[in-house]
């Protein structure tokens, strides 16, 4: 299944609101936040895993971190990973995710947008 900006950009928006972050720009799929006085840019996804694997492609442009949402995951299936060790990964299964995420919770999505 695939996942459209506007579901993207009101998760990152719910999760900006929930982690304490100040929204400075938006150009779905990435947000640029300030915390602090500090600038971070995140990049997110949200699909669904095949075989306890994601097919994640990386983007031309750079992020600090990357937030992966995977509706079809029982438990925790909001992960957060530096964005550079997640696009390094040989592949992309649940054990090499496992090895790099920072953070990780679970999230309920409706899929009646």
């Amino acid at each position: 299944m695939t996942y459209h900006s506007n579901l993207k950009e009101k998760l990152f928006l719910m999760i900006a609101l929930s982690w304490g972050l100040r929204i400075k720009k938006s150009a779905t799929p990435f947000f640029v936040t300030n915390k602090n006085g500090k600038e971070i840019t995140f990049y997110i996804e949200v699909l669904n895993h095949r075989n306890s694997e994601l097919e994640l492609t990386a983007p031309k442009k750079d992020a600090d971190y990357a937030i992966v949402i995977i509706p079809n995951k029982r438990g925790d299936n909001l992960i957060l990973f530096k964005f550079k060790e997640l696009f390094e990964l040989p592949d992309h299964t649940f054990e090499s995710l496992a090895k790099k995420l920072i953070f990780k919770e679970r999230i309920d999505i409706s899929h009646g947008d």
